[in-house]
């Protein structure tokens, strides 16, 4: 993860700014006519991850539960790659160019969809915004792709954000509402709202200008039509 130069609710992940390309910003664009998006979380660590997401609710339709590391059984946060009782064809590390020490902590066991799906849970699943995936286990969550906005997705756990444990997922770029115009930026990227329209920012104040003074003259004559009327009473 690195911060980008420019908001991305401001450039919808680089789609309007190619100077973002070179970036390396974690955005999942999620396809205008998707309805239901499924994730798999693989936790290759030795720790629990506080798994939390930003606008929207998921469901938690399938985690693991093996008995040698589970919620109640935590020995295997020290337990050594040697003794590893993950099928082979199961297991993963973290950083596949890893050469020891810390490094070989950082291991898990991961979902397989052939044997794993079975065991999904599709009529009563848990409805959250946060989630613990297990040290060296997986979880699977689905959520309605149909609240439009770019959302962190991210461990709640904040120590673990400078690790890079941080996304975002970009929810119907078409009918997400336009940046305010008051809202500050920042980079050198243009708003994206900006480009959509047939005014720029400064055009768009100039016509709000016109537009209040020609109100301000509508009601001018609007008094004096009144009061040319009174006197034709009168």
């Amino acid at each position: 993860w690195s911060k980008p130069s420019t908001p991305l609710l401001h450039t919808k992940s680089g789609e309007t700014c190619p100077k973002l390309a070179g970036e390396k910003i974690p955005v999942l664009d999620i396809p205008e006519d998707a309805e239901t998006v499924e994730i798999v979380l693989n936790n290759l660590s030795p720790t629990a991850h506080n798994i939390h997401m930003h606008g929207m609710l998921f469901q938690v339709i399938n985690v693991a539960n093996f008995q040698w590391c589970n919620v109640n059984k935590t020995a295997c946060f020290l337990m050594p790659e040697f003794l590893n009782p993950c099928p082979a064809e199961d297991r993963a590390y973290a950083d596949t160019n890893h050469t020891g020490g810390l490094e070989a902590l950082y291991w898990g066991c991961t979902y397989n969809e052939k044997k794993d799906k079975k065991t999904q849970n599709l009529q009563t699943p848990l409805r959250k915004d946060s989630f613990q995936v297990w040290q060296r286990s997986w979880a699977v969550i689905r959520f309605k792709a149909n609240v439009p906005g770019v959302w962190q997705f991210h461990c709640h756990m904040e120590q673990h954000i400078p690790l890079g444990m941080i996304m975002a997922l970009n929810i119907k770029p078409s009918q997400q509402p336009k940046i305010p115009e008051d809202v500050p930026t920042e980079g050198p990227c243009p708003v994206w709202s900006d480009n959509t329209t047939a005014v720029s920012r400064a055009d768009a104040r100039g016509l709000a200008e016109a537009f209040a003074k020609l109100e301000e003259e509508n009601q001018r004559l609007r008094d004096e039509l009144k009061e040319a009327q009174g006197k034709c009473e009168a």
